[in-house]
């Protein structure tokens, strides 16, 4: 399935990941927003028609539990966590808010793809 009527927004301090990252999705057909200033995301998820969210999990000033658990307060959008971070606790505590995937660094893109087509397939079908 083309993403073309979606939009993924990624939210990754690590500007080269966010250019590739959109480069690929793009690719792909589907719209995408980045930014690398965390805090940036909640005034684009106002302004911007968003459908998923790419999050990494460490930030300068923040985590991306913390961005998700503020994204949820106002927003039904799903998140993946997609980051090199690796410890089972924090993972166990993004699932324990609710998210659905977490996804380590390097990855494989058909995999990013499966996942993000998956929860995409599923908001089509939730009303």
């Amino acid at each position: 399935m083309p993403g073309g009527q979606y939009t993924i927004l990624i939210v990754d301090d690590d500007e080269v990941f966010c250019e590739n990252e959109s480069s690929i999705l793009r690719g792909y057909g589907f719209r995408v927003i980045s930014t690398t200033v965390p805090d940036e995301c909640f005034s684009l998820l106002e302004r911007e028609k968003v459908d998923l969210v790419l999050l990494d999990y460490r930030y300068r000033n923040t985590t991306g539990l913390e961005l998700y658990a503020r994204i949820k307060e106002k927003h039904t959008i799903p998140v993946i966590i997609v980051s090199a971070y690796c410890d089972p606790s924090i993972e166990d505590q993004f699932y324990s808010m609710g998210g659905k995937f977490w996804i380590h660094k390097p990855f494989k893109t058909r995999e990013l793809l499966q996942i993000i087509r998956s929860l995409l397939d599923n908001k089509r079908i939730t009303p």
